[in-house]
């Protein structure tokens, strides 16, 4: 775990939720859980979010929830999602992508 920056359990009712501040593709590598939301907030060239988003996608539960930071990344962020989700995304508050599957 020397990669992480940061690993913590927190617990609301019944459920168990993981916050890992870290590479996702790293993590992604060692992870063997279905995942109802994520977070990605990784680097912002087009590159990194898709190897980001292919990473973590065969993670994600249906019905679960995606969200990338920094949508205003024109020829990154925005780009891969426009391109790799069309119109199945939505932009939240200005920075944040949120893709429901």
């Amino acid at each position: 775990f020397s990669h992480l920056q940061q690993f913590s359990l927190c617990r609301i009712k019944d459920k168990t939720g993981v916050f890992i501040h870290g590479d996702a593709n790293i993590v992604a590598k060692w992870w063997n859980k279905p995942v109802s939301l994520i977070f990605i907030d990784g680097h912002h060239g087009y590159e990194d979010v898709k190897k980001d988003t292919l990473s973590w996608e065969p993670f994600m539960k249906k019905g679960s929830t995606m969200l990338f930071h920094d949508t205003d990344y024109p020829e990154g962020v925005l780009k891969w999602l426009n391109e790799h989700y069309g119109d199945n995304w939505e932009n939240c508050h200005g920075k944040v992508g949120r893709v429901r599957k």
